[in-house]
């Protein structure tokens, strides 16, 4: 295991790269991001929505980005 290796700190790059893509993500750009990562991707996107939701900001829904993440794990599993 990589002890160099720290989940914050890619946390915060994905997340700067969320705020910079335009959502939805392309296929491609979700393809360049590991199993782990996706997961973790997915939850966010879960757990933004319902905070904006909360503040009562509710723009646009979760099951937008998150059909596109889906169908990539689906496209991984099959592989």
């Amino acid at each position: 295991m990589n002890r160099d290796y720290n989940k914050f700190e890619r946390a915060n790059e994905i997340m700067n790269e969320l705020i910079k893509a335009p959502l939805p993500l392309e296929s491609r750009e979700l393809a360049n991001i590991s199993d782990r990562e996706l997961s973790f991707l997915k939850s966010s996107v879960r757990l933004m929505v319902e905070y904006l939701d909360s503040l009562g900001c509710m723009i646009w829904h979760d099951d937008e980005v998150v059909c596109q993440i889906d169908e990539e794990e689906q496209r991984r599993a099959r592989v």
